[in-house]
């Protein structure tokens, strides 16, 4: 049995809440902390990720938009993704 961790990619630009994140996560697992869209779509194209956690709304790239960029570079890496956003709509899309 390996003792290595699942890497896990966090897209959060909060500067608080991003790193309290990946301090929890860290218990469990490898996780790398990005606070922008594009240079996440750059590092979950040039790494490999047992899982992404992306918040809905991001400079660079908002989190829908990185996700289908991922999903069009056959990336299927299972995903989370955040949002503050209320509506119905919103959460659907």
């Amino acid at each position: 049995m390996s003792d290595q961790r699942p890497r896990l990619l966090l897209v959060e630009d909060d500067p608080q809440l991003g790193p309290m994140m990946a301090r929890v996560l860290d218990e469990v697992y490898d996780v790398s902390l990005v606070p922008d869209g594009g240079e996440a779509l750059t590092t979950a194209q040039e790494q490999s990720y047992d899982v992404l956690i992306i918040d809905r709304r991001l400079p660079g790239m908002d989190g829908v938009s990185l996700v289908e960029a991922l999903r069009r570079s056959g990336r299927s890496t299972p995903t989370l993704i955040l949002t503050a956003l209320g509506t119905v709509q919103d959460k659907v899309r």
